[in-house]
């Protein structure tokens, strides 16, 4: 007599199939939730990225003309037409962020409008904006920052002589010195001939001698002004002037 077989009820089987149903509907809400967290940061990412090349792309698109006469940098946001604002730089940058982003169609990201809400131009108080980027370049340019470092070992080695209220006192008493003392003479041993006796005789010539102060041609120099110091002849320098009333 054969065995019969024995089998699971069919009741275990359907309590197994809800069970991995239910548990499989966890696990993909899991995986759809990462997967959406990571399309989301990748998205972030990209812009973030996308809008820095952006800004670095509208920067570059500095004046030319302005740069090669005075180096400097400005963006003229006129870009050759009559109407200067920030809408027309939010327009560039834009531009430069989808030309980023064209090559993400994976995430289907692109921008529609960019806002700039706020920026600096040349002659925000009182030209401060373009004074700074003067500064800085002559400071690069002339090694500024190595004269300082050289100024700053001078005073810590010798601080006793750079004081300034003291050396001018010092100046001042030098040349009332000089002004009180007697004016040198000056004796020369010369021949002359005696018309009585005709004779040749022996004298003593004496001639002063006057003092010259050095500091005397400095100060006349300084009192002329620099313009007299950089030009031979001032006076024929064109007398026009320009009207600062009329320019920023």
């Amino acid at each position: 007599m054969k065995k019969r077989k024995k089998r699971t009820p069919l009741r275990l089987k359907g309590y197994l199939t809800v069970y991995l149903t239910l548990l499989l509907s966890l696990l993909l809400a899991v995986v759809m939730v990462l997967t959406g967290g990571v399309r989301r940061n990748t998205m972030r990412t990209e812009t973030e990225l996308a809008m820095d090349t952006a800004g670095q792309s509208a920067l570059a698109e500095y004046h030319q003309e302005l740069f090669r006469q005075y180096d400097l940098f400005f963006i003229d946001t006129s870009y050759g037409s009559v109407n200067p604002g920030a809408a027309a730089l939010g327009e560039h940058i834009r531009h430069y962020a989808n030309k980023n982003l064209q090559d993400t169609s994976f995430l289907d990201c692109r921008m529609s409008q960019v806002s700039v809400y706020d920026m600096a131009v040349a002659t925000d108080d009182g030209g401060s904006v373009l004074e700074h980027q003067i500064i800085g370049y002559m400071e690069d340019y002339l090694g500024i920052d190595g004269i300082r470092k050289l100024l700053s070992s001078y005073y810590e080695a010798r601080p006793e002589e750079l004081k300034t209220e003291e050396r001018i006192k010092e100046r001042d008493d030098n040349e009332r010195r000089l002004d009180s003392e007697p004016t040198p003479v000056k004796r020369t041993k010369k021949t002359r001939k005696n018309h009585e006796t005709g004779e040749t005789e022996e004298y003593i010539e004496e001639e002063e001698v006057p003092i010259e102060n050095p500091a005397d041609y400095v100060n006349n120099s300084r009192n002329k002004g620099v313009l007299n110091l950089v030009v031979e002849e001032p006076e024929k320098l064109s007398n026009v002037k320009v009207p600062l009333e009329q320019y920023v």
